[in-house]
């Protein structure tokens, strides 16, 4: 269900920055009023700015803002397939093993792996183990793990 209710989620970055620029040039002292606000020139921004910061001083006015713009800033990278199964003679597919290092090396978040049999784990899985440890990066593996001769596992 969405909410009626007025949101800094409205408020266009090329808003948000105006205030930065105008509370940190003093030009805007907070509290911030409607009419601090209109008198900068954000009038028609002042139903959705006021109560968001209507109680801050400058300083807390400032992390909002910085915390709202350096969020949108950051670009959300899309997963990445990687093909590790056989391949047609006239592939031009990169090395799986390079390509497995560079996305390995390159993740700060997550990594989802699945796969059913992996040859040489340790060339292969090298890389994201050191940088599971460099950065605290969590990982979900999807694996086939093969069952014992006369294990009893069962069938549901």
């Amino acid at each position: 269900m969405k909410s009626n209710r007025p949101s800094l989620a409205q408020v266009s970055t090329s808003v948000l920055e105006s205030l930065l620029l105008a509370i940190q040039e003093g030009t805007l002292a907070p509290p911030l009023t409607r009419a601090g606000l209109a008198a900068i020139g954000l009038r028609n921004q002042e139903e959705l700015l006021e109560p968001a910061f209507r109680s801050l001083d400058a300083g807390a006015c400032r992390a909002v803002i910085l915390a709202i713009l350096n969020e949108r800033a950051q670009k959300p990278t899309a997963p990445e397939l990687v093909w590790t199964g056989p391949e047609h003679a006239a592939s031009t597919a990169r090395d799986t093993s390079v390509v497995l290092t560079s996305l390995f090396e390159s993740a700060r978040n997550d990594v989802v792996l699945a796969g059913y049999c992996f040859d040489h784990p340790t060339e292969v899985l090298g890389s994201l183990h050191a940088t599971m440890k460099a950065y605290g990066v969590s990982l979900r593996m999807f694996i086939d793990i093969p069952q014992p001769e006369g294990s009893s596992t069962s069938a549901h």
